[in-house]
């Protein structure tokens, strides 16, 4: 019958392992791809990342690299790339806000300046009121003035103008003339004219 000497019994055993070896290289590769992607992706291609990430973190990290690059620092009034970056990633996704919305509560100033850089921007109708409960904390009780500055601007609830126009009287001119600027714009969304 069929005989198979010894060294094919080799050769196949070593075409096997070699198999074996090309598959576990080929994982790796990918593996160092993917971490690659994950670490780096988002100092490379924030609004890419933006656009396909499900997760905030990395979303968060190409924000900060995205207001890092913005030479004008985001001001208010000139958004800056991380409210370009979370912008995108909250796009037609309303869901997205509460995630971005628990970077408001954050130890970090910077995460929250990048989520109250992002809500100040968004033009989306009314966002959930979980997030204008949360900017309305911020605008109340966090100690840095710019970003109480940002909360005021992110507020978009018509209900909340009572609460709002006790806080115009805020010590901090800025802080008191952003709560005007958009105790405006809540009138004329609710439709009714300013005092």
């Amino acid at each position: 019958m069929f005989s198979t000497s010894a060294a094919e019994k080799v050769g196949r055993s070593r075409a096997v392992a070699w198999t074996i070896a090309g598959g576990a290289l080929v994982a790796l590769l990918i593996l160092i791809a993917c971490l690659a992607a994950w670490f780096l992706g988002p100092t490379m291609a924030p609004m890419y990342v933006a656009r396909f990430s499900p997760w905030i973190t990395p979303v968060m990290r190409a924000a900060a690299t995205a207001e890092a690059g913005n030479p004008l620092g985001g001001a208010l009034g000139n958004p800056g790339g991380a409210a370009l970056v979370l912008g995108e990633w909250t796009r037609r996704r309303p869901e997205r806000y509460i995630a971005l919305s628990s970077y408001l509560d954050s130890p970090s100033p910077v995460d929250r300046y990048l989520a109250a850089a992002a809500f100040a921007d968004i033009d989306d109708a009314d966002v959930l009121p979980e997030v204008d409960r949360a900017l309305f904390r911020m605008l109340r009780h966090d100690p840095i003035s710019n970003l109480r500055q940002l909360a005021a601007a992110g507020v978009t609830d018509v209900h909340k103008i009572p609460e709002l126009e006790a806080l115009a009287r805020d010590p901090d001119q800025f802080v008191a003339a952003q709560v005007e600027r958009t105790l405006q714009i809540l009138h004329l969304k609710a439709g009714m004219t300013a005092p």
